[in-house]
């Protein structure tokens, strides 16, 4: 050690020399979100990230797949469709791989039609349901104005399904559902040992009929936390180590409820909303699941 250290005669220079190695180590690990390739966000191999968007009062989320493909759950209302963009943009998104409408209701699909046109779209999926709504007809005419194929899903149903990570349908397991609610496309995301539950807005009716697994290390709380979703029967069943609650501030329907928020507590769940907190971001590398900033 001696011998090397007679190479600097100047103390101060090996100080800077040791100075410019940290920074350059601690910019190299800072890029770890930042690298680029095929104009998409890389991540760790193996890992994903899965980002709850903020849109008010609605659903959209995002997954960063390990091999760096694009998934879209649901887009909030028309109204937030730039909000949406703005982070897609940031992600620097020029491709969605799987695009999903979890049921046609406007805070979930309201801005699919803007989504649709603005990007390039791999593969469509909705459920066995419709709506005289204008967003959904919108979306329909996106669909074919660019040729691209509506994949009706049930439980069963596979989104996308490699060695180390998939996505499976599990919801709707009926036909015929009296609530629209009901038709919501429940997605488990896994990624190695770890899970997500993206609920839509299935509520209590359709969560006793789901027969597959439903555990999960994340949960997206049913219809924005409201009463009639999360029964706890189910959510014993799912028994997440955190729970999201993609909701507006203030919103005029009172969610989430407290009914929901006391449940939660009671099982020692971690809590995020979205009107407290905005995005919320996980990492999973396969392994374990944090949320990041």
């Amino acid at each position: 050690m001696k011998k090397n250290l007679k190479k600097f005669k100047n103390p101060l220079s090996l100080i800077i020399i040791v100075i410019i190695t940290i920074a350059l180590f601690v910019s190299e690990a800072g890029c770890l979100f930042q690298d680029r390739t095929d104009s998409q966000l890389k991540i760790p191999d193996g890992s994903m990230t899965v980002s709850f968007v903020d849109v008010g009062q609605g659903d959209c989320i995002f997954a960063r797949l390990p091999n760096n493909e694009i998934m879209l759950v649901d887009c909030g209302e028309y109204s937030e469709r730039d909000a949406v963009c703005d982070f897609l943009d940031r992600e620097n998104v020029k491709k969605i791989d799987y695009l999903v409408a979890t049921h046609p209701h406007v805070d979930h699909m309201g801005g699919m039609s803007h989504i649709i046109k603005k990007y390039d779209i791999g593969s469509f999926f909705m459920p066995d349901t419709e709506s005289d709504t204008n967003a959904f007809i919108y979306m329909l005419e996106a669909l074919d104005e660019k040729n691209i194929q509506s994949n009706i899903v049930r439980a069963g149903d596979m989104i996308f399904e490699s060695d180390s990570f998939r996505c499976e349908v599990i919801s709707p397991v009926l036909d015929s559902y009296e609530e629209t609610n009901d038709f919501s496309v429940v997605l488990r995301l896994t990624c190695g040992e770890k899970s997500f539950l993206l609920t839509g807005d299935a509520e209590t009716y359709a969560e006793k009929h789901i027969k597959s697994d439903v555990s999960a290390d994340v949960l997206k709380v049913g219809h924005h936390g409201s009463i009639t979703s999360t029964s706890e029967e189910f959510l014993e069943k799912v028994n997440p180590k955190y729970a999201v609650i993609s909701c507006g501030k203030d919103n005029s329907y009172g969610h989430p409820h407290k009914e929901i928020i006391d449940i939660l507590n009671k099982y020692n769940i971690q809590v995020y909303r979205t009107d407290i907190s905005g995005t919320i971001t996980f990492f999973c590398d396969g392994k374990t699941v944090e949320v990041i900033d």
